[in-house]
């Protein structure tokens, strides 16, 4: 139950939040909260609740980030299918057993991931998939050969 502080309760089965979350794959969370008229904080809360529970597909390619939730603070790792952009698992923290906690709910052959070069994140990816490749993403990529460039150009 929720409500919505108007003194109006109302009950939603979880088939129907299930296919709330459903419907923000490959939409904005806000278009889906307007279109059915409901609070864009439930339908956020549904939405992490139920994406990672049902994998469409076994994951072969995966990417691998962490980001802030409170202004650099508080962090989570996200993991998401490569191929489709799903959301396949998100942990809070950012440490070696965080990205490694979140890289164990991945289900599938995995044969590459994608993530920046952090020493956390490839420990994690080592320890979890040893046979995979571990690829780095092409904005570290750029990052790297500017930083390189800028260094070689001071010489």
């Amino acid at each position: 139950m929720y409500d919505y502080g108007l003194g109006l309760v109302r009950t939603s089965t979880e088939v129907f939040r299930k296919g709330i979350a459903k419907r923000c794959h490959g939409r904005t969370i806000s278009d889906v909260a307007r279109e059915y008229s409901l609070p864009y904080t439930t339908v956020e809360r549904w939405f992490y609740q139920y994406a990672s529970v049902e994998t469409m597909e076994r994951a072969t390619h995966v990417l691998v980030d962490e980001f802030a939730t409170r202004k650099g603070h508080h962090y989570a790792t996200i993991v998401l299918d490569a191929k489709s952009g799903q959301l396949l698992s998100i942990v809070p923290g950012r440490d070696v057993a965080a990205i490694s906690a979140a890289l164990q709910g991945v289900s599938g052959d995995v044969r590459s991931v994608v993530s920046d070069f952090a020493p956390a994140m490839a420990k994690a990816i080592n320890h979890v998939f040893p046979e995979a490749e571990h690829v780095l993403d092409r904005f570290h990529l750029v990052q790297f050969v500017t930083d390189a460039l800028r260094r070689r150009r001071r010489f």
